[in-house]
């Protein structure tokens, strides 16, 4: 078994160095295939479910074309598309997508108008005037059912890394990302990320569901690790499931909503300044700009701010973040989609080395008997 634990380690190696930057057309060209077979096994899979699909289609788009016909069940669509729109946002933000996508808040159309979403002149004039105070628990209980919403979509973005360990340890397949884990922690690779890892495996093993709630309470940027530990450990998928939803979807986005509420609503404006201020004084920001620790120029730049998202004008400000903050989105993106077109080549070259291993392991076993009989 020498030769062939050999052989699977140099296979592995090899795999490992498949990557646009050192074999860009090798790289393309597997990931095109791997595509090409998962497109093919979808198929395949859902052969006897093709006639229900194509039904199910053929409702939905009788059911947009009549719409507008029946206010009950316009009102019903609008539903579902904002329900919709809330849990895909929370999916693609649990894989690193779904930022920028929230310029227009897709809110329910029929009681919220956004003026960025009108030309100049056509905005809705109020009729009347409403005397109540806008409270912060009025805000939050507004805001709060597209938060539950994206919430849950977050949880449900955290599965397939807990699925794939999940159903490798069950079928005693090897788990690749768990194992490179497992060989950092052997060889004593000492950072501050393996020693997150390290940390992160002992509580997972200690409190088991409890462990999963904790985790996801927060914005944890290693959560992954948590899904692939407890489907490593094979954790049922209740034990796993429920915590991360009451984790993410209730705990996480309460916490959310009342920090973009305090940080957006104009009742809160003097103690924003007071807290950035505190901020720039102990931040070296002022090598940037001087303005930055004067309380007027402050006040002033945000207004401004506020008064561009209101109502589109450009702004005269030589700070803008937001165009540092795109680059910084864009280049992330570009790495996000590099990396998976590495790993989606890795994978179609990872069932290729599999068939070269059972071929060898094969004829390994058929020379023993041989041997046994000389």
């Amino acid at each position: 078994m020498d030769s062939y634990e050999a052989k699977k380690k140099e296979l592995y190696l090899r795999r490992k160095d498949i990557n646009l930057y050192y074999h860009p057309i090798k790289t393309i060209k597997l990931f095109c295939l791997q595509l090409r077979n998962i497109i093919v096994q979808t198929y395949q899979k859902n052969k006897k479910y093709n006639k229900i699909l194509i039904l199910a289609l053929l409702i939905i788009l009788i059911l947009f074309k009549i719409r507008y016909k029946y206010e009950h069940l316009n009102n019903f669509i609008i539903y579902i598309e904002v329900t919709v729109w809330w849990l895909s946002l929370g999916i693609l933000s649990s894989i690193g997508l779904g930022c920028e996508y929230c310029n227009s808040l897709n809110f329910d159309s029929r009681i919220n108008m956004w003026s960025s979403v009108l030309s100049s002149g056509n905005y809705f004039e109020c009729l009347g005037t409403n005397d109540e105070d806008i409270t912060f628990s009025r805000l939050f209980f507004k805001i709060y059912p597209y938060c539950l919403i994206w919430g849950i979509g977050t949880a449900l973005g955290e599965l397939p890394p807990y699925l794939t360990s999940y159903y490798a340890a069950k079928s005693k397949l090897s788990d690749e990302e768990f194992e490179e884990f497992q060989k950092d922690i052997k060889e004593g690779k000492k950072n501050i990320i393996t020693a997150m890892k390290i940390w992160m495996l002992d509580f997972i093993k200690k409190y088991g569901s409890i462990s999963v709630f904790l985790l996801s309470c927060w914005p944890n940027v290693m959560f992954d690790l948590c899904g692939i530990c407890c489907g490593h450990f094979l954790m049922p998928f209740q034990n796993f499931f429920i915590p991360l939803v009451l984790g993410k979807a209730i705990v996480k986005t309460i916490i959310q909503s009342f920090f973009l509420i305090f940080v957006f609503s104009n009742n809160y404006k003097e103690l924003q300044l007071k807290i950035i201020q505190k901020c720039l004084s102990i931040l070296p920001l002022h090598l940037f700009s001087e303005n930055l620790s004067d309380e007027s120029f402050l006040e002033s730049y945000i207004d401004e701010k506020i008064s561009i998202l209101k109502h589109g004008k450009k702004s005269s400000s030589k700070l803008n973040f937001m165009f540092l903050f795109n680059i910084f989105f864009c280049v992330l993106l570009i790495i996000f989609f590099i990396s998976c077109i590495n790993q989606i080549a890795q994978k179609y070259q990872k069932n290729v080395d599999e068939e070269e291993l059972e071929g060898l392991l094969k004829s390994k076993n058929e020379m023993t008997p041989r041997k046994i009989k000389k």
